[in-house]
Protein backbone atom coordinates (compact mmCIF):
# COMPACT_ATOMS: atom_id res chain seq x y z
CA UNK A 1 0.00 0.00 0.00
CA UNK A 2 1.92 3.26 -1.00
CA UNK A 3 0.44 5.81 0.95
CA UNK A 4 3.23 8.64 1.13
CA UNK A 5 3.48 12.75 1.37
CA UNK A 6 3.05 14.24 -1.55
CA UNK A 7 6.83 15.17 -3.10
CA UNK A 8 7.41 18.59 -3.75
CA UNK A 9 8.25 19.32 -7.61
CA UNK A 10 11.87 19.56 -8.34
CA UNK A 11 12.45 23.45 -9.48
CA UNK A 12 15.32 23.55 -12.18
CA UNK A 13 16.94 26.95 -11.19
CA UNK A 14 17.35 27.87 -15.35
CA UNK A 15 13.81 26.88 -16.18
CA UNK A 16 11.51 27.63 -13.43
CA UNK A 17 8.50 27.37 -14.86
CA UNK A 18 9.07 23.76 -16.10
CA UNK A 19 6.26 21.16 -14.94
CA UNK A 20 4.79 24.04 -13.72
CA UNK A 21 1.35 21.96 -13.44
CA UNK A 22 -0.66 23.91 -12.09
CA UNK A 23 0.23 26.82 -14.85
CA UNK A 24 0.83 29.77 -13.02
CA UNK A 25 3.82 30.84 -14.95
CA UNK A 26 1.85 34.30 -15.98
CA UNK A 27 0.85 34.99 -12.26
CA UNK A 28 4.51 34.23 -11.18
CA UNK A 29 6.27 36.62 -14.06
CA UNK A 30 3.49 39.25 -13.21
CA UNK A 31 4.52 39.44 -9.85
CA UNK A 32 7.86 38.97 -10.66
CA UNK A 33 8.09 42.10 -12.22
CA UNK A 34 6.52 44.38 -10.18
CA UNK A 35 8.96 43.61 -7.50
CA UNK A 36 11.98 43.74 -9.73
CA UNK A 37 11.20 46.86 -10.64
CA UNK A 38 9.64 48.17 -7.37
CA UNK A 39 13.60 49.79 -6.53
CA UNK A 40 12.52 49.53 -2.96
CA UNK A 41 11.99 50.33 -0.30
CA UNK A 42 8.66 48.09 -0.79
CA UNK A 43 6.47 45.53 1.16
CA UNK A 44 3.96 43.14 -0.83
CA UNK A 45 1.54 40.79 0.65
CA UNK A 46 0.99 37.27 -1.47
CA UNK A 47 -2.20 36.25 -0.02
CA UNK A 48 -3.68 32.85 -1.19
CA UNK A 49 -6.06 30.65 0.93
CA UNK A 50 -4.26 28.12 3.77
CA UNK A 51 -2.84 24.95 2.05
CA UNK A 52 -3.30 26.88 -2.26
CA UNK A 53 0.40 26.05 -3.01
CA UNK A 54 1.98 29.51 -1.84
CA UNK A 55 5.23 28.15 -0.47
CA UNK A 56 5.70 26.36 -4.24
CA UNK A 57 5.10 29.23 -6.22
CA UNK A 58 7.38 31.52 -4.06
CA UNK A 59 10.13 28.90 -4.69
CA UNK A 60 9.43 29.25 -8.48
CA UNK A 61 9.63 33.06 -8.47
CA UNK A 62 12.27 33.21 -6.39
CA UNK A 63 14.14 30.98 -9.00
CA UNK A 64 12.73 33.07 -11.75
CA UNK A 65 14.01 36.53 -9.64
CA UNK A 66 17.65 34.71 -10.05
CA UNK A 67 17.24 34.37 -13.36
CA UNK A 68 16.83 37.80 -14.13
CA UNK A 69 19.67 38.55 -12.50
CA UNK A 70 17.91 39.83 -8.93
CA UNK A 71 19.21 39.00 -5.41
CA UNK A 72 16.65 36.98 -3.12
CA UNK A 73 16.87 35.95 0.34
CA UNK A 74 14.41 33.43 1.53
CA UNK A 75 12.90 33.07 4.93
CA UNK A 76 10.40 30.27 6.70
CA UNK A 77 9.71 32.08 9.35
CA UNK A 78 7.98 29.30 10.96
CA UNK A 79 11.14 27.56 11.01
CA UNK A 80 13.44 30.63 12.48
CA UNK A 81 10.49 31.67 15.17
CA UNK A 82 12.73 30.08 17.89
CA UNK A 83 14.99 33.27 17.75
CA UNK A 84 14.86 35.94 20.12
CA UNK A 85 14.06 38.71 17.67
CA UNK A 86 12.55 38.03 14.37
CA UNK A 87 15.22 40.53 13.01
CA UNK A 88 17.62 38.27 13.68
CA UNK A 89 15.48 35.98 11.58
CA UNK A 90 15.37 38.21 8.34
CA UNK A 91 19.35 39.17 8.73
CA UNK A 92 20.18 35.51 9.23
CA UNK A 93 18.23 34.83 5.85
CA UNK A 94 20.65 37.69 3.79
CA UNK A 95 23.73 36.12 5.88
CA UNK A 96 23.17 32.78 3.97
CA UNK A 97 22.23 34.40 0.52
CA UNK A 98 25.61 35.96 0.56
CA UNK A 99 27.17 33.04 1.53
CA UNK A 100 25.24 31.00 -1.42
CA UNK A 101 26.91 33.98 -3.58
CA UNK A 102 30.00 32.68 -5.89
CA UNK A 103 32.90 32.96 -3.88
CA UNK A 104 30.39 33.49 -1.05
CA UNK A 105 33.38 32.90 0.94
CA UNK A 106 35.12 36.58 0.02
CA UNK A 107 32.19 38.97 -0.31
CA UNK A 108 31.86 40.79 2.25
CA UNK A 109 33.46 39.27 4.91
CA UNK A 110 34.05 42.09 6.89
CA UNK A 111 30.23 43.32 5.65
CA UNK A 112 29.13 39.70 7.24
CA UNK A 113 30.86 40.41 10.56
CA UNK A 114 29.33 43.88 10.77
CA UNK A 115 25.84 42.53 9.68
CA UNK A 116 26.06 40.29 12.51
CA UNK A 117 27.39 42.53 15.22
CA UNK A 118 25.02 45.08 14.54
CA UNK A 119 21.85 42.63 14.56
CA UNK A 120 22.85 41.26 17.38
CA UNK A 121 23.68 44.45 18.94
CA UNK A 122 20.27 46.15 18.29
CA UNK A 123 18.41 42.74 19.17
CA UNK A 124 20.53 42.78 22.54
CA UNK A 125 19.71 47.05 22.86
CA UNK A 126 15.93 46.31 22.21
CA UNK A 127 16.13 43.24 25.39
CA UNK A 128 17.56 45.21 27.76
CA UNK A 129 15.10 48.41 26.78
CA UNK A 130 12.41 46.29 27.72
CA UNK A 131 13.74 44.70 30.66
CA UNK A 132 14.21 47.93 32.22
CA UNK A 133 10.67 49.39 31.06
CA UNK A 134 9.11 46.24 32.70
CA UNK A 135 11.38 46.90 36.08
CA UNK A 136 10.32 50.54 36.12
CA UNK A 137 6.28 49.74 35.60
CA UNK A 138 7.07 47.27 38.38
CA UNK A 139 8.50 49.48 41.02
CA UNK A 140 6.33 52.13 40.25
CA UNK A 141 3.25 49.93 40.60
CA UNK A 142 4.60 48.80 44.46
CA UNK A 143 4.55 52.35 45.66
CA UNK A 144 1.33 53.18 47.31
CA UNK A 145 0.40 57.13 47.33
CA UNK A 146 3.24 57.85 45.51
CA UNK A 147 2.75 59.14 41.66
CA UNK A 148 3.80 56.67 38.84
CA UNK A 149 7.25 58.39 37.81
CA UNK A 150 10.64 56.53 37.46
CA UNK A 151 13.60 57.16 39.61
CA UNK A 152 16.58 59.85 37.72
CA UNK A 153 18.99 56.77 37.82
CA UNK A 154 16.22 54.82 35.87
CA UNK A 155 15.36 57.12 33.27
CA UNK A 156 18.88 57.46 32.62
CA UNK A 157 19.34 53.92 31.67
CA UNK A 158 16.51 54.01 29.49
CA UNK A 159 17.56 57.13 27.63
CA UNK A 160 20.99 55.23 27.40
CA UNK A 161 19.20 52.23 26.08
CA UNK A 162 17.28 54.18 23.64
CA UNK A 163 20.70 55.77 21.87
CA UNK A 164 21.96 52.27 22.04
CA UNK A 165 19.23 51.47 20.15
CA UNK A 166 19.01 53.93 17.41
CA UNK A 167 23.00 53.24 16.79
CA UNK A 168 22.94 49.89 16.47
CA UNK A 169 19.81 50.46 14.02
CA UNK A 170 21.76 53.09 11.86
CA UNK A 171 24.89 50.60 11.58
CA UNK A 172 22.50 47.85 10.78
CA UNK A 173 20.91 49.98 7.71
CA UNK A 174 23.94 51.45 6.62
CA UNK A 175 25.80 47.71 6.10
CA UNK A 176 22.39 46.06 5.09
CA UNK A 177 22.65 49.01 2.29
CA UNK A 178 26.53 47.70 1.43
CA UNK A 179 25.58 44.11 1.53
CA UNK A 180 23.23 45.03 -1.23
CA UNK A 181 25.61 46.69 -3.66
CA UNK A 182 28.03 44.36 -3.05
CA UNK A 183 25.23 41.49 -3.71
CA UNK A 184 24.68 43.51 -6.93
CA UNK A 185 28.51 43.84 -8.23
CA UNK A 186 28.98 40.46 -8.17
CA UNK A 187 26.61 39.91 -11.03
CA UNK A 188 28.07 43.41 -12.59
CA UNK A 189 25.41 45.37 -11.73
CA UNK A 190 25.91 49.20 -11.09
CA UNK A 191 24.83 49.28 -7.56
CA UNK A 192 23.02 52.27 -8.38
CA UNK A 193 20.45 50.74 -10.56
CA UNK A 194 16.60 50.40 -9.04
CA UNK A 195 17.53 46.26 -9.05
CA UNK A 196 16.39 45.51 -5.58
CA UNK A 197 17.42 42.92 -2.94
CA UNK A 198 14.23 40.93 -2.15
CA UNK A 199 13.36 38.81 0.94
CA UNK A 200 10.71 36.66 0.35
CA UNK A 201 8.99 35.43 3.50
CA UNK A 202 7.00 32.07 3.76
CA UNK A 203 4.90 30.19 6.67
CA UNK A 204 4.12 33.77 8.24
CA UNK A 205 0.71 32.32 9.57
CA UNK A 206 2.17 29.19 11.37
CA UNK A 207 3.81 31.33 13.92
CA UNK A 208 3.06 33.01 17.15
CA UNK A 209 1.08 36.19 17.04
CA UNK A 210 3.84 38.11 19.04
CA UNK A 211 6.26 36.52 16.27
CA UNK A 212 4.41 36.87 13.24
CA UNK A 213 3.48 40.59 14.74
CA UNK A 214 7.29 41.37 15.33
CA UNK A 215 8.46 40.53 12.19
CA UNK A 216 6.22 42.82 10.27
CA UNK A 217 7.28 45.43 12.52
CA UNK A 218 11.02 44.60 11.89
CA UNK A 219 10.16 45.08 8.56
CA UNK A 220 8.40 48.18 8.01
CA UNK A 221 10.30 50.15 10.85
CA UNK A 222 14.33 48.42 10.15
CA UNK A 223 14.63 47.02 7.16
CA UNK A 224 12.82 50.12 5.33
CA UNK A 225 15.80 50.53 3.32
CA UNK A 226 15.99 51.82 -0.38
CA UNK A 227 16.79 49.21 -2.83
CA UNK A 228 15.24 46.36 -0.09
CA UNK A 229 11.61 44.71 -0.91
CA UNK A 230 9.28 42.13 0.57
CA UNK A 231 7.14 39.80 -0.23
CA UNK A 232 5.00 38.11 3.13
CA UNK A 233 2.88 35.49 1.79
CA UNK A 234 -0.67 35.39 4.05
CA UNK A 235 -3.87 33.89 4.29
CA UNK A 236 -5.41 36.83 4.94
CA UNK A 237 -7.18 35.52 8.18
CA UNK A 238 -4.83 34.16 10.59
CA UNK A 239 -3.07 37.63 10.87
CA UNK A 240 -6.59 39.52 11.80
CA UNK A 241 -6.55 36.83 14.27
CA UNK A 242 -3.12 37.35 15.38
CA UNK A 243 -3.53 41.20 15.62
CA UNK A 244 -6.67 40.40 17.86
CA UNK A 245 -4.96 38.47 19.95
CA UNK A 246 -2.10 41.13 20.33
CA UNK A 247 -3.75 44.39 20.25
CA UNK A 248 -7.61 43.60 21.06
CA UNK A 249 -10.36 42.81 19.50
CA UNK A 250 -11.58 46.61 19.14
CA UNK A 251 -8.92 47.38 16.71
CA UNK A 252 -9.56 46.84 13.12
CA UNK A 253 -7.12 44.25 12.38
CA UNK A 254 -7.60 44.87 8.48
CA UNK A 255 -6.94 48.61 8.39
CA UNK A 256 -4.07 47.73 11.02
CA UNK A 257 -2.32 45.60 8.45
CA UNK A 258 -2.26 47.69 5.72
CA UNK A 259 0.29 49.91 7.11
CA UNK A 260 2.85 47.17 7.08
CA UNK A 261 1.69 46.55 3.14
CA UNK A 262 2.59 48.76 0.32
CA UNK A 263 0.46 46.20 -2.45
CA UNK A 264 -1.37 43.03 -2.09
CA UNK A 265 -0.97 40.41 -5.11
CA UNK A 266 -4.09 37.68 -4.98
CA UNK A 267 -2.78 33.87 -5.94
CA UNK A 268 -5.46 32.48 -8.10
CA UNK A 269 -6.82 29.22 -6.92
CA UNK A 270 -5.57 26.29 -9.06
CA UNK A 271 -7.79 24.50 -11.37
CA UNK A 272 -8.45 21.13 -9.26
CA UNK A 273 -8.78 18.64 -12.94
CA UNK A 274 -4.76 19.95 -13.10
CA UNK A 275 -3.76 18.84 -9.94
CA UNK A 276 -5.46 15.86 -10.03
CA UNK A 277 -2.91 14.32 -12.80
CA UNK A 278 -0.40 15.26 -9.98
CA UNK A 279 -1.94 13.64 -7.23
CA UNK A 280 -2.42 10.30 -9.22
CA UNK A 281 0.87 10.07 -10.31
CA UNK A 282 2.43 10.83 -6.88
CA UNK A 283 -0.03 7.83 -5.15
CA UNK A 284 1.00 5.22 -8.12
CA UNK A 285 -2.92 5.05 -8.50
CA UNK A 286 -2.24 2.89 -11.65
CA UNK A 287 -0.92 0.08 -9.41
CA UNK A 288 -4.74 -0.36 -8.88
CA UNK A 289 -5.27 -1.05 -13.45
CA UNK A 290 -4.78 -4.19 -14.72
CA UNK A 291 -1.65 -4.31 -16.48
CA UNK A 292 -3.22 -5.99 -19.74
CA UNK A 293 -5.55 -2.18 -19.82
CA UNK A 294 -4.50 1.37 -20.06
CA UNK A 295 -5.89 3.66 -18.41
CA UNK A 296 -7.54 6.09 -20.81
CA UNK A 297 -8.98 2.33 -21.87
CA UNK A 298 -10.47 1.54 -18.48
CA UNK A 299 -11.91 4.74 -18.62
CA UNK A 300 -13.87 4.01 -21.94
CA UNK A 301 -15.08 0.92 -20.43
CA UNK A 302 -16.27 2.66 -17.35
CA UNK A 303 -18.15 5.64 -19.35
CA UNK A 304 -20.06 2.89 -21.51
CA UNK A 305 -20.31 -0.03 -19.11
CA UNK A 306 -19.36 -2.29 -21.47
CA UNK A 307 -17.58 -4.40 -19.03
CA UNK A 308 -18.92 -4.03 -15.79
CA UNK A 309 -16.89 -6.20 -13.32
CA UNK A 310 -14.53 -8.78 -15.64
CA UNK A 311 -12.93 -9.05 -12.05
CA UNK A 312 -11.89 -7.43 -8.97
CA UNK A 313 -8.58 -6.02 -10.46
CA UNK A 314 -11.02 -4.49 -13.21
CA UNK A 315 -13.76 -3.33 -10.51
CA UNK A 316 -10.61 -1.24 -8.87
CA UNK A 317 -10.01 -0.21 -12.41
CA UNK A 318 -12.73 1.14 -13.01
CA UNK A 319 -13.41 3.16 -9.48
CA UNK A 320 -10.08 4.54 -10.38
CA UNK A 321 -11.78 5.73 -13.68
CA UNK A 322 -14.59 7.50 -11.69
CA UNK A 323 -12.27 8.88 -8.81
CA UNK A 324 -10.33 10.40 -11.82
CA UNK A 325 -13.68 11.88 -13.71
CA UNK A 326 -15.51 13.01 -10.65
CA UNK A 327 -12.83 14.23 -7.98
CA UNK A 328 -12.27 17.76 -10.07
CA UNK A 329 -15.62 18.60 -9.97
CA UNK A 330 -16.47 17.80 -6.33
CA UNK A 331 -13.40 19.40 -5.32
CA UNK A 332 -14.02 22.87 -7.28
CA UNK A 333 -17.93 22.45 -5.82
CA UNK A 334 -16.44 22.48 -2.45
CA UNK A 335 -13.73 24.90 -3.19
CA UNK A 336 -11.06 22.58 -1.45
CA UNK A 337 -7.59 23.91 -1.05
CA UNK A 338 -4.87 22.39 -2.52
CA UNK A 339 -3.87 20.55 0.79
CA UNK A 340 -7.38 19.36 1.24
CA UNK A 341 -7.80 17.71 -2.16
CA UNK A 342 -4.23 16.01 -1.60
CA UNK A 343 -5.42 14.61 2.16
CA UNK A 344 -9.27 13.93 0.69
CA UNK A 345 -7.66 12.11 -2.22
CA UNK A 346 -4.96 10.20 -0.45
CA UNK A 347 -7.91 8.95 1.82
CA UNK A 348 -10.14 7.59 -1.11
CA UNK A 349 -6.82 5.80 -2.75
CA UNK A 350 -6.19 4.22 0.61
CA UNK A 351 -9.59 2.74 0.81
CA UNK A 352 -9.25 1.23 -2.60
CA UNK A 353 -6.13 -0.16 -1.97
CA UNK A 354 -7.35 -2.10 1.73
CA UNK A 355 -10.80 -3.04 0.61
CA UNK A 356 -11.28 -6.65 0.86
CA UNK A 357 -12.30 -8.00 -2.76
CA UNK A 358 -15.77 -7.73 -3.13
CA UNK A 359 -16.65 -4.85 -1.27
CA UNK A 360 -18.34 -2.17 -3.19
CA UNK A 361 -17.02 1.46 -2.23
CA UNK A 362 -19.59 3.68 -4.26
CA UNK A 363 -16.36 6.17 -5.64
CA UNK A 364 -17.98 9.38 -6.42
CA UNK A 365 -19.91 9.22 -3.44
CA UNK A 366 -17.18 8.28 -1.35
CA UNK A 367 -15.18 11.17 -2.86
CA UNK A 368 -18.01 13.62 -2.13
CA UNK A 369 -18.25 12.60 1.85
CA UNK A 370 -14.23 12.46 2.29
CA UNK A 371 -13.98 15.87 0.86
CA UNK A 372 -16.84 16.90 3.27
CA UNK A 373 -14.63 15.88 6.28
CA UNK A 374 -12.80 19.22 5.31
CA UNK A 375 -15.40 21.81 3.58
CA UNK A 376 -17.61 20.67 6.32
CA UNK A 377 -15.99 18.66 8.76
CA UNK A 378 -19.03 18.56 11.44
CA UNK A 379 -21.23 17.28 8.56
CA UNK A 380 -18.73 14.71 7.66
CA UNK A 381 -18.38 13.45 11.23
CA UNK A 382 -22.33 12.83 11.52
CA UNK A 383 -21.85 10.59 8.58
CA UNK A 384 -18.75 9.17 9.56
CA UNK A 385 -20.69 8.01 13.32
CA UNK A 386 -23.79 6.90 10.71
CA UNK A 387 -25.76 10.04 13.08
CA UNK A 388 -26.82 11.39 9.52
CA UNK A 389 -27.26 10.21 6.24
CA UNK A 390 -25.79 11.92 2.97
CA UNK A 391 -29.68 12.86 2.04
CA UNK A 392 -30.56 14.24 4.89
CA UNK A 393 -27.47 16.53 4.51
CA UNK A 394 -28.03 17.10 0.97
CA UNK A 395 -31.70 17.11 0.33
CA UNK A 396 -32.70 18.55 3.97
CA UNK A 397 -36.45 20.13 3.58
CA UNK A 398 -35.26 23.80 5.24
CA UNK A 399 -32.26 23.40 2.83
CA UNK A 400 -28.45 23.05 2.61
CA UNK A 401 -26.75 23.48 6.00
CA UNK A 402 -25.16 26.49 6.69
CA UNK A 403 -21.75 24.71 6.75
CA UNK A 404 -22.07 24.38 2.94
CA UNK A 405 -23.14 27.95 2.33
CA UNK A 406 -19.88 29.15 1.29
CA UNK A 407 -19.31 26.24 -1.47
CA UNK A 408 -21.13 25.68 -5.19
CA UNK A 409 -23.90 23.55 -3.71
CA UNK A 410 -25.41 26.50 -2.27
CA UNK A 411 -24.92 28.02 -6.14
CA UNK A 412 -27.25 24.66 -7.47
CA UNK A 413 -24.37 22.57 -8.22
CA UNK A 414 -26.04 19.71 -7.01
CA UNK A 415 -28.91 20.15 -10.06
CA UNK A 416 -27.26 21.82 -12.73
CA UNK A 417 -24.24 19.68 -13.04
CA UNK A 418 -24.39 15.77 -14.14
CA UNK A 419 -21.73 15.07 -11.59
CA UNK A 420 -23.56 17.18 -8.66
CA UNK A 421 -27.12 15.67 -9.80
CA UNK A 422 -25.63 12.05 -9.88
CA UNK A 423 -24.03 12.60 -6.05
CA UNK A 424 -27.56 13.93 -5.37
CA UNK A 425 -29.65 11.32 -6.98
CA UNK A 426 -27.69 8.00 -4.92
CA UNK A 427 -27.59 9.80 -1.51
CA UNK A 428 -31.19 9.76 -2.32
CA UNK A 429 -31.62 5.70 -3.24
CA UNK A 430 -28.81 5.23 -0.44
CA UNK A 431 -31.94 6.50 1.91
CA UNK A 432 -33.83 3.36 0.45
CA UNK A 433 -34.03 0.67 2.87
CA UNK A 434 -33.97 -2.49 0.66
CA UNK A 435 -32.34 -4.18 -1.66
CA UNK A 436 -35.33 -4.59 -3.92
CA UNK A 437 -36.96 -1.03 -3.69
CA UNK A 438 -33.53 0.35 -4.81
CA UNK A 439 -33.31 -1.25 -7.70
CA UNK A 440 -36.83 -0.06 -8.66
CA UNK A 441 -35.54 3.26 -7.92
CA UNK A 442 -32.40 3.07 -10.19
CA UNK A 443 -34.95 1.05 -13.25
CA UNK A 444 -37.52 3.94 -12.60
CA UNK A 445 -34.93 6.44 -12.98
CA UNK A 446 -33.14 5.21 -15.76
CA UNK A 447 -36.85 4.49 -17.91
CA UNK A 448 -37.31 8.17 -16.96
CA UNK A 449 -33.61 9.10 -18.59
CA UNK A 450 -34.06 7.22 -21.52
CA UNK A 451 -38.18 8.51 -22.62
CA UNK A 452 -35.92 12.01 -22.22
CA UNK A 453 -33.23 10.84 -24.31
CA UNK A 454 -30.70 11.39 -21.52
CA UNK A 455 -28.40 8.91 -22.61
CA UNK A 456 -25.30 10.66 -21.03
CA UNK A 457 -26.61 10.44 -17.41
CA UNK A 458 -28.41 6.85 -17.67
CA UNK A 459 -24.25 4.99 -17.98
CA UNK A 460 -23.36 6.82 -14.69
CA UNK A 461 -26.90 5.33 -13.43
CA UNK A 462 -26.35 1.78 -14.42
CA UNK A 463 -23.05 1.52 -13.72
CA UNK A 464 -24.44 2.89 -9.71
CA UNK A 465 -26.85 -0.09 -9.85
CA UNK A 466 -24.34 -2.65 -10.22
CA UNK A 467 -22.30 -1.35 -7.53
CA UNK A 468 -24.98 -1.20 -5.38
CA UNK A 469 -26.53 -4.57 -6.09
CA UNK A 470 -22.78 -5.72 -4.76
CA UNK A 471 -23.69 -4.38 -1.40
CA UNK A 472 -26.25 -6.99 -0.92
CA UNK A 473 -27.25 -5.15 2.33
CA UNK A 474 -30.29 -3.80 3.61
CA UNK A 475 -29.08 -0.34 4.95
CA UNK A 476 -26.74 0.79 2.33
CA UNK A 477 -26.13 4.13 4.44
CA UNK A 478 -24.23 1.97 7.17
CA UNK A 479 -21.99 0.63 4.74
CA UNK A 480 -21.06 3.67 3.55
CA UNK A 481 -20.51 5.19 7.05
CA UNK A 482 -17.77 1.89 7.31
CA UNK A 483 -16.32 3.28 3.91
CA UNK A 484 -15.80 6.72 5.40
CA UNK A 485 -14.79 5.28 8.63
CA UNK A 486 -12.18 3.12 6.82
CA UNK A 487 -10.85 5.73 4.11
CA UNK A 488 -10.39 7.92 7.11
CA UNK A 489 -8.19 5.97 9.30
CA UNK A 490 -5.89 5.12 6.40
CA UNK A 491 -5.90 8.33 4.92
CA UNK A 492 -5.33 9.77 7.73
CA UNK A 493 -1.43 8.57 8.08
CA UNK A 494 -0.65 10.02 4.83
CA UNK A 495 -1.84 13.93 5.13
CA UNK A 496 0.52 16.82 4.37
CA UNK A 497 1.47 18.75 1.94
CA UNK A 498 3.08 22.26 2.14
Amino acid sequence: MALRKLDEPTIDANDPWRNDDLQRKGAGITLSKLVAESGGPMALSLKGSWGSGKSIFLKRVAAYLETKGVPVCTLDAWRNEYMRDPGLALAGALLERVARERDGGKLGMDLRGRMEASADQFALASTRLSETLNAIAQAASTRSGEPAAAEPASTRGVLAWQEQQRAALRKFRIVLAELRAQLLEARRLDARSKVPLVFLVDELDRCRPEFALGLLERIKQHFDVEGVSFVVATDGETLKSAVSAMRGSAIDAERYLRKFFDFEFHLPDPDPARFVPVLSYQSRISDLVPQNLTLPQLTQEWQSCAAPFANERSHRGHDVAELLETFPQIASALRLSLRDQTLAFTAATAAMRVARPGVELLPAVLVFCLSLRYAAPSLFELLRTDQATIAQVLSAPAGLPLALAHTRLAQGWLTDTDTGAFVLRIAQILAIRGQRERNNEFARIMDEMAQKRDFRSIAPIRRAALRMARIGEDDANAYLAGALRMAERFGSKADGTD
